[in-house]
């Protein structure tokens, strides 16, 4: 097994793809090993957190006919910042009688498509900051949204027939969520 020593004698790649793995130190880890992997299309492209999510997720499938499912998958903390999200649609949604499936995204309480507003998930593709809170022209270099401490990330998604049997579909949420007080002592000290 190579050790980090052995790093200029691998193989070089040509390039780097979403689900190639980066590891990391958590700083914060506790147990057997701080080392923990991170898919390199948060590092590459500069998003802090992620979520994916399969037709079949238990939540969807327990809905009443697929119907539309909320998922609060963080809490923000006071400091938080948010400046991108990203909807990607790696699997276009299939299913009995479905015409279209979008997901929403946004701070719960104030705005839940203020991140993400109705990115479609029914074809391969991806939306970007496309919601009110970072799409408007409020939105300069270095704007951000600063979302009410402990409202929750909440991620809908909605597909548009009624008791709809889903067959396929996968879709990605990537998120930059900047606290400033995560970057203390992050560099030695100059």
């Amino acid at each position: 097994m190579p050790t980090l020593d052995d790093a200029p004698t691998l193989p070089t790649l040509g390039a780097v793809k979403g689900q190639d793995s980066l590891l990391v130190s958590d700083k914060d880890g506790a147990g057997g090993t701080k080392v923990k992997r991170i898919p390199s299309a948060l590092v590459n492209h500069g998003f802090t957190h992620g979520w994916l999510f399969n037709f079949d997720n238990s939540t969807i499938a327990a809905t009443t006919g697929h119907a539309a499912t909320n998922f609060d998958v963080y809490t923000f903390d006071a400091n938080d910042r948010v400046d991108r999200v990203m909807v990607i649609c790696t699997e276009a949604f299939t299913g009995t009688g479905l015409g279209a499936a979008v997901v929403d995204v946004g701070a719960n309480t104030q705005d839940p498509n203020g991140y993400i507003a109705a990115a479609s998930v029914f074809a391969l593709g991806h939306v970007e900051n496309s919601g009110t809170k970072l799409a408007t022209a409020a939105d300069v270099v270095g704007g951000y949204d600063n979302p009410t401490d402990a409202d929750t990330l909440r991620i809908s998604f909605d597909p548009d027939a009624a008791n709809a049997t889903l067959t396929a579909g996968q879709f990605v949420v990537l998120a930059n969520i900047v606290n400033p007080t995560h970057f203390k002592d992050c560099l030695d000290p100059q």
